[in-house]
Formats: C-alpha cells, sequence, structure tokens
C-alpha cells in the first residue's frame, strides 16, 4: 500500500466524519432532536455501519457534535483569561 493510497483514505474518512457531524446539525436545525443513526446515515448518503466505523455510538456522536460547536469558544475564553491574567500582573 503506497502512503498516497493510505492518504487518500484518511481523507475520505475525515471527510465522512465532518459529513456526519453536518447532518446531525442539519437535523437538530430542522427540528429532529433526537434523529436515529439510520437518519443520520440517510443524510450523508451512506450505511450505519459507515457511521458506527466513526462513532462507537450516538453518544460518542453527539460529544463529537459539541466539541465542534464548543471548542472555538473554549479557545476564545482560554485567550481572554490568559490576557486578563497577564494584564492582573502587570497591574501588580
Amino acid at each position: 500500500m503506497t502512503a498516497k493510497a493510505e492518504d487518500g483514505r484518511v481523507a475520505r474518512g475525515l471527510r465522512t466524519r465532518e459529513a456526519v457531524i453536518d447532518a446531525l446539525f442539519e437535523l437538530h436545525a430542522e427540528g429532529n432532536l433526537t434523529p436515529t443513526i439510520e437518519q443520520i446515515a440517510e443524510r450523508v448518503g451512506r450505511t450505519t455501519r459507515a457511521i458506527y466505523q466513526h462513532f462507537q455510538d450516538k453518544e460518542a456522536l453527539a460529544v463529537a457534535m459539541a466539541d465542534r460547536q464548543f471548542s472555538p469558544s473554549v479557545l476564545v475564553l482560554s485567550r481572554s483569561i490568559q490576557t486578563t491574567v497577564f494584564q492582573v500582573l502587570l497591574l501588580k
């Protein structure tokens, strides 16, 4: 197996994983707050098996969704706290 072929599979897997999370966001936006794995798979155009290759269960998918949603906020908050601490230290 070549490195290029492996890289292609990895990239395809990452795209699928992101598409699954996107589908969950879309279903939530449409008012379906508890979609089944089958509904998510249908939205993505994959099988349920493909979903389970990327996520152990629905809880793991929910965690990935939350990570994506809150990671930027956590980063901004962390930088804000660091800046504030730095400013406080300068005032001492």
